[in-house]
């Protein structure tokens, strides 16, 4: 019988897989479930559809993968947000939703603080409208289980003939934030079709050592995008 809770298995506990990549989400979780012995049946089945579609090279050698308590946070945290300040939540939002392709989720409003916050995501979710009560938005909102890009605007800066923007973190000073990434079908057809709306190409499609074709453009706000061409 699975041993339950997992903390009483201890940090040994270990299932052997022919090939398993220890950062995939998705058979990490599968195993934490049967040891935990809760719904692991549907993880355990998912998975293995999963595995019987990956290529051979990614079958062999054969490794230990260890399964080992959750960490701090509780029970499976959700990577939610990251946080970027805009100068123009209209030109963003022509920017991600329309350019990249992104949803607009919903949007959070302070205005005793003079700031709003606004959200996107690649999800095919049926999103609130914006009339509903904030209270049931954010609570939809952080009901969600895939990241978004969330967008603070704060009150004024669109019409500040003084304000010069904020820093992207690639440069001095401010150099430490790098960039958001996204995965992409035909890396250079992307690349061209942002090119040709106008879009900031900063570094144009190319190998990068050996991991891959990436390139980077800019949002209206200066902020980098990489674009990773896809695995295959």
């Amino acid at each position: 019988a699975p041993c339950a809770p997992p903390t009483e298995c201890g940090n040994k506990l270990q299932l052997q897989h022919q090939g398993v990549r220890t950062q995939d989400n998705m058979l990490i979780r599968a195993a934490t479930h049967i040891a935990a012995g809760l719904t692991g049946a549907v993880a355990a089945a998912t998975a293995a559809k999963r595995w019987s579609s990956r290529p051979a090279s990614l079958k062999t050698p054969s490794r230990t993968l260890t399964i080992r308590p959750a960490g701090l946070l509780g029970n499976e945290p959700v990577f939610a947000q990251t946080m970027l300040r805009i100068k123009d939540p209209a030109a963003s939002r022509g920017f991600y939703e329309g350019k990249l392709g992104m949803t607009y989720l919903t949007f959070l409003e302070f205005p005793d603080l003079s700031f709003s916050l606004y959200f996107y995501a690649y999800t095919d979710v049926e999103t609130p409208e914006d009339s509903i009560p904030q209270p049931e938005r954010a609570a939809w909102l952080f009901q969600q289980r895939f990241a978004t890009v969330e967008l603070t605007h704060n009150h004024g800066t669109e019409k500040d003939p003084e304000f010069t923007g904020y820093a992207n973190g690639n440069s001095d000073p401010g150099k430490g934030f790098g960039h958001i990434g996204l995965i992409v079908d035909d890396l250079d057809a992307a690349v061209g079709r942002l090119q040709g709306a106008d879009v900031p190409v900063v570094r144009k499609p190319g190998p990068f050592k050996d991991v891959g074709s990436i390139a980077f453009v800019s949002d209206p706000d200066g902020y980098w995008v990489e674009l990773i061409q896809r695995g295959k």
